[in-house]
């Protein structure tokens, strides 16, 4: 397994690499300082599994950088790392396919079940965008609400403009029963972004899976 971690921070680099070897015993490490660095070490390792990534890096802007990740090296996922917890800036790169968004504040065990959760497929939203205090319950579950009780017109009204308008091309493409793929071909992202609006999607409906969201667009009277 071989991780990039770019930051132009020895000690951030330090600590992120001292955590992680201490996880992951077959692990290694490739570094980057700044953009161009970060470049030529995805070039140079195609064995790569994960970056980790400094958004505001000397020799870049965060944004082009990222899009040029994502695009180019799109089997990578990329978890961004940054002293920002500005939402604004978190949902910016989800729109362009990162795994992650992991402010440096951020406790160190939550780091680690983070980069687990997207080292397993899955997208890790930072808890300052989903607007609940963790989004790691104890017991790893997700309120959810009962999907089969009767859900009056206000209540699937407020839920459905709850999401923003993506998600709600998302949510109706999902009712029809379309995949992953399918949603990423017709909306023209990358699976990964649709990821991030599905996992979105369940947060707001307050429901732990596709099969749930689906019930409650059909109580909303958005089934294909």
């Amino acid at each position: 397994m071989k991780f990039l971690i770019a930051d132009d921070h020895h000690l951030i680099r330090e600590g992120l690499k001292n955590t992680l070897e201490s996880v992951y015993s077959d692990l290694s490490i490739v570094e980057a300082t700044d953009g161009g660095q970060v470049l030529e070490m995805v070039e140079n390792n195609p064995d790569l599994d994960l970056i980790l990534l400094d958004y505001f890096m000397p020799g870049t802007d965060g944004f082009s950088l990222v899009t040029t990740l994502c695009d180019r090296f799109s089997s990578v996922p990329v978890i961004v790392i940054s002293a920002s917890d500005d939402p604004a800036l978190m949902h910016k790169v989800f729109d362009r396919g990162v795994a992650g968004f992991i402010p440096k504040a951020t406790h160190q065990e939550l780091i680690v079940r983070a980069i687990q959760l997207v080292m397993s497929g899955g997208t890790y939203l930072p808890p300052e965008l989903m607007g609940v205090g963790n989004v790691f319950d104890h017991d790893t579950t997700v309120r959810e609400v009962p999907v089969d009780r009767s859900i009056t017109l206000a209540e699937s009204s407020d839920m459905f403009f709850r999401l923003t308008q993506r998600q709600q091309e998302v949510l109706r493409l999902l009712a029809k029963g379309e995949t992953n793929k399918d949603i990423s071909r017709h909306l023209n992202v990358s699976e990964n972004t649709v990821k991030v609006h599905v996992t979105a999607i369940l947060k707001a409906l307050g429901v732990s899976n596709r099969t749930q969201a689906v019930i409650v667009s059909q109580k909303m009277g958005l089934s294909g």
